[in-house]
């Protein structure tokens, strides 16, 4: 009996991948026949619930509809499908210089216009997601997409991982490597690392799908630096720091951030010049295998870090030590722009542990 109900449950499973497939091919011949971009999944390093979930909500996806698409992006779609990205870019280049002569606005406006369209996909699929997974830090659940040729490109993988499902160990494409026990090694982040990790790039809250772009941007694109330094407790770590994208139209967070810690002015223009990193936070190491393994990410201020050393050799006032005991727990950091954490990051850097900083020779 139970035989016969596993071949019933089977057969009703077919169908119904059959009838998903068919839809697929429905929907993409729809989109060729009105030159919309091909929309791909990817699923390597997703969760297959998840992924199925990015599947369903793909084939309930219209150009056409005006709830998933506005009509103002609809012709760079077609024009993205017909002539490829990088026509694509020429033109709206060439459109913007045509318009607006001055060099800065024109690279403003361009700017925004394509972050509005690269972020307009992953937007609609990341609203449309079930809460239980947008409430998941990453890297559990994560996506991004990618306009690629002709297509648009949903990937699940944050970073490669190597090791058992139920224990990855996350690898920066970089490949820092750190020199532990006289040898060097390739440095890993286990899942607790990376997580932690990615809550301290979240740049507002609620998190919109923009954080999963910027997170992808910061981790993958070589914006971090990795220095090591000795904890107070003896152990070696890795300083995580960020080269701070200081002219982006798109947002203003790490300009605001590097003016307020610097004491610059609120009208301090940087230019391309102006190549600063920001203190993420701080990797304690252990060898293991063939790696150097982070089993978490340690914010500044954390216990064990150089800023939780100073806070205990130089904060004089009651106000200023409630103001830094803030700093070792997470759950009661405001984000670094507002509130305490930016006061406490500031005196952090006034007073010996630099923050902020220009770029490394």
């Amino acid at each position: 009996m139970a035989k016969k109900e596993d071949r019933k449950k089977q057969k009703k499973k077919l169908k119904e991948q059959k009838r998903a497939a068919e839809r697929r091919q429905y929907i993409a011949a729809i989109q060729r026949a009105n030159r919309y971009p091909r929309i791909r999944v990817f699923p390597t390093g997703g969760d297959p619930e998840f992924v199925a979930e990015i599947e369903r909500l793909v084939n309930e996806f219209s150009f056409d509809d005006p709830e998933c698409c506005p009509e103002t992006l609809r012709v760079h779609y077609k024009t993205i499908a017909e002539l490829g990205l990088q026509h694509y870019f020429s033109i709206v280049n060439e459109q913007a210089y045509a318009e607006y002569p001055d060099r800065a606005v024109r690279e403003a406006v361009v700017e925004r216009h394509l972050m509005d369209v690269y972020l307009h996909f992953g937007s609609w699929l990341y609203q449309e997601l079930p809460s239980r997974f947008k409430e998941a830090e990453p890297p559990l659940y994560y996506f991004h997409t990618l306009l690629a040729g002709s297509s648009i490109e949903v990937r699940c993988e944050l970073l490669e991982a190597v090791g058992e499902p139920e224990n990855l160990l996350y690898i920066p494409p970089d490949e820092p490597t750190v020199v532990m026990q006289g040898a060097k090694w390739k440095v890993g982040l286990y899942h607790h690392a990376l997580e932690r990790m990615c809550r301290r790039l979240q740049l507002v809250t609620p998190r919109t799908y923009a954080d999963y772009l910027h997170l992808h941007t910061v981790l993958n694109d070589k914006m971090l630096a990795y220095e090591p330094v000795t904890l107070t407790n003896g152990s070696e770590a890795l300083r995580v720091d960020m080269e701070m994208p200081l002219t982006t139209a798109f947002f203003d967070y790490y300009a605001r951030f590097t003016k307020k810690i610097l004491g610059l002015p609120e009208t301090h223009v940087f230019s391309e010049r102006d190549v600063m990193y920001r203190v993420l936070g701080y990797l304690p190491m252990q060898v293991q295998g063939r790696y150097a393994r982070a089993k978490t990410f340690l914010l500044p201020g954390f216990t064990k870090t150089p800023e939780c050393e100073l806070a205990r050799r130089k904060a004089a006032t009651p106000a200023e030590r409630l103001l830094l005991q803030a700093m070792t727990d997470e759950e009661k950091r405001t984000g670094d722009i507002q509130g305490e954490t930016i006061e406490a990051i500031k005196w952090y850097h006034d007073n010996g542990v630099p923050q902020v900083f220009p770029k490394k020779k």
